[in-house]
């Protein structure tokens, strides 16, 4: 994936970080994964790919409520229900509706609804601790300490 990122960044790079953030994520490098979800989730709405932007919505949902970041979770799946819907995939945007019903309070869900059209891009930059990861323009998670 990364070779045909170098050679169409355009058509693969968001699919890389997807890539790259489950990796991260399995190997409890939870910060970068995080980086990654998002910027994978940038790409996708900078290049109009509303299938890819819809998953790594979903995918970022479920990783944030691993890690019980409930409010980040419910902004991502709520997102990803609006990416399915606008995709035509309204299968998809259901099952996902069916299962944060289950995870997620009315108060909790109001709060996502309010903090999302607040919103316009997700940032890239993401402050943990005393570090700083970010996503440099060759797809790669640095880390400064701050």
């Amino acid at each position: 994936m990364r070779e045909w990122s170098r050679h169409s960044d355009w058509n693969f790079k968001n699919k890389l970080l997807l890539i790259e953030a489950e990796c991260y994520n399995t190997r409890k490098e939870f910060d970068k994964a995080a980086v990654c979800y998002e910027s994978s989730i940038k790409y996708a709405q900078e290049h109009k790919f509303k299938p890819d932007e819809a998953i790594a919505n979903e995918l970022a949902g479920i990783f944030f409520f691993q890690r019980e970041n409930y409010l980040t979770s419910c902004m991502f799946f709520l997102q990803s229900i609006q990416c399915y819907k606008t995709w035509g995939a309204n299968a998809a945007a259901r099952r996902v509706e069916d299962s944060i019903v289950n995870k997620f309070d009315s108060d909790l869900m109001q709060s996502c609804q309010t903090e999302i059209s607040s919103k316009l891009l997700v940032d890239v930059s993401i402050e943990t601790s005393s570090k700083k990861h970010h996503l440099d323009d060759q797809g790669v998670v640095t880390t400064t300490t701050t």
